[in-house]
């Protein structure tokens, strides 16, 4: 599989799937970015553009959240209906978009990664 080649200006993305099927209570959830951190963050001046939310098997986006910054946190729950078990309806997929800056330095073959903290915690 060939990298993709980075250059200025570009914009990114990344998927974020939690799956809770199978899950015999609630939970709430947090998933915090830091472009600037890790062991090769994306360039200088990359920002977390915006946040996209995708619920069950959706293809279609129930909601967009706009950040425009170099940190964001996305916070949410999945609750249990009439105690049920939670199903693929509950999964949550977030595409996370980012922009790399028009003047960023970037060596051909140069590799990013983006390492979000993920905390998942079940409400018993």
């Amino acid at each position: 599989m060939d990298l993709p080649v980075w250059k200025n200006g570009d914009e990114c993305y990344f998927d974020i799937e939690i799956n809770p099927s199978s899950t015999e209570v609630s939970l709430t959830y947090s998933i915090d970015i830091d472009l600037t951190s890790g062991n090769h963050p994306l360039p200088s001046g990359s920002t977390v553009l915006r946040c996209e939310l995708y619920t069950g098997n959706n293809t279609m986006a129930d909601s967009t959240e706009t950040f425009n910054t170099t940190t964001a946190t996305i916070s949410g729950s999945i609750e249990l209906s009439n105690k049920q078990p939670l199903t693929s309806s509950s999964i949550r997929r977030y595409r996370i978009y980012c922009g790399i800056p028009n003047n960023a330095s970037i060596t051909d073959g140069e590799e990013f990664n983006v390492n979000p903290v993920i905390t998942i915690d079940q409400d018993i």
